[in-house]
């Protein structure tokens, strides 16, 4: 059985589309056309991952129409509404260029300032409306840094190593005692 942790958020079930059970989804990806051929999606039904085979899919401007075989009504598809939309970490597409990376690559990388040394570990990137932010643990204390090109020195995925150039002040005003 698959786990939420072998897998990447790919978005979630938007409204249901006519009265077939098609439903539109919407996806948190720069390219829907590039999971066109899926012949699935993982859904999140009552805490677990449930494979839902995919009988249609049409790209539209901002949402992707998508008919699951085997739902059949728009009363089925409401049910959906909602739902988050998984895939298995093994269908990203791979990367290209330096410093490119997936969110969840550099969860537990360490987090060095080409000023400071080593600040702490990442816990999350959070993906926030305006921008993403990094959220990186020194001990105790939470340090959010917004994840923009010009800050990313090196993402060192061999030595697990996440490397910045924060702007001056930006740490300390994490760590100074208030």
């Amino acid at each position: 059985m698959i786990q939420v942790e072998d897998c990447f958020y790919l978005g979630y079930v938007k409204k249901t589309n006519g009265v077939q059970g098609a439903v539109e989804l919407q996806l948190d990806v720069d390219d829907p056309v590039k999971y066109k051929k899926k012949e699935s999606m993982l859904l999140m039904i009552k805490n677990s991952l449930t494979p839902f085979f995919i009988e249609q899919f049409s790209v539209r401007p901002k949402t992707v129409l998508v008919k699951f075989k085997g739902v059949q009504s728009a009363t089925e598809a409401e049910l959906l509404i909602g739902t988050s939309v998984y895939l298995p970490l093994t269908d990203l597409p791979p990367l290209k260029g330096k410093n490119k990376f997936y969110y969840h690559e550099v969860i537990g990388f360490t987090a060095i300032d080409i000023n400071l040394g080593k600040i702490g570990i990442i816990k999350d990137i959070v993906d926030l409306t305006a921008q993403p932010v990094i959220q990186i643990m020194a001990g105790e204390k939470e340090i959010l840094v917004p994840l923009i090109d010009e800050f990313i020195v090196e993402v060192n995925k061999t030595n697990q190593e996440f490397t910045l150039n924060t702007p001056e002040g930006l740490v300390h005003m994490y760590l100074s005692e208030s």
